[in-house]
């Protein structure tokens, strides 16, 4: 199999765009003297203080309480990215299949911030990675609408795809690779429609591959053989030093995926 390496640093992936891209997610606020216990729990997830969530929690918060604007402590975990706090509501009973306003689970609210470790985290808790929210829109969708010149947004879509996202999914009549290509997103669409004409891999096969991609800086080709042996994300990958900083960028990217997928978290 030939090896597709783009030839350039990670986040040309994702061309900076012209406008920066607003969130949908908003804090919500409820002065202080009128909360009650969820309620706090609700601010302290916002503030990302750990602490104050397990003492409401211990206190009897209840942990998949949503207010008004249907924003829960995981739900906002997700959006946000902490990590701790979203770890904290996965080991301590949240339901990750609540939706928030726009009916977006935990992955597709992690997905459009860029944020691939909760994306990790939630893909070894069982949260579906395409589900679709009322827009409509996928995690994948949203990585690839909302998507900047960050480094974040590429590990986003590649982990996403690792872990079996349909890169075929349409909005509006228009797929994600189209949504890609629309916005720019050359090398990104390449890589979307690269998993439509990606061969089956035998075992063997595909640890060699792995090796072969690594060495030559193909992230795109790692994520899409990871989807199909998700077990080779515990292997050890070797490579000549080289000076190239967008083989470099790539391989760095690869082992990021592979602890992902192994561990469901990022160190």
């Amino acid at each position: 199999m030939r090896h597709d390496s783009l030839q350039h640093p990670i986040p040309a992936l994702f061309p900076k765009p012209s406008q920066p891209r607003v969130s949908k997610h908003r804090h919500s606020w409820v002065p202080k003297g009128e909360r009650s216990l969820d309620e706090q729990l609700i601010q302290a997830a916002w503030e990302n203080d750990l602490p104050l969530v397990k003492t409401l929690v211990s206190k009897g918060a209840d942990i998949n309480y949503q207010d008004s604007r249907m924003e829960s402590c995981y739900l906002i975990a997700t959006s946000e990215g902490y990590l701790d706090l979203l770890s904290f509501c996965l080991q301590n009973g949240a339901d990750f299949s609540v939706c928030d306003s726009y009916g977006g689970n935990g992955m597709i609210r992690a997905a459009e911030r860029g944020h691939g470790a909760a994306c990790a985290l939630l893909y070894a808790a069982g949260d579906p990675v395409d589900h679709v929210n009322n827009l409509p829109y996928t995690a994948l969708t949203e990585a690839v609408i909302f998507g900047t010149g960050c480094l974040r947004y590429a590990e986003t879509v590649l982990l996403l795809l690792a872990a079996g996202a349909d890169p075929n999914f349409k909005v509006q009549g228009k797929s994600i690779i189209q949504l890609a290509q629309e916005q720019g997103f050359t090398a990104l669409a390449q890589i979307l429609e690269r998993c439509n004409s990606f061969p089956p891999l035998e075992k063997s096969q595909a640890a060699a591959y792995m090796q072969d991609c690594y060495r030559a800086g193909d992230a795109g080709g790692a994520a899409l053989t990871l989807r199909q042996h998700r077990d080779l994300a515990g292997e050890d990958l070797m490579a000549p030093d080289v000076a190239d900083e967008a083989i470099l960028q790539h391989r760095g990217l690869i082992k990021r995926l592979m602890v992902f997928l192994r561990q469901g978290k990022i160190f």
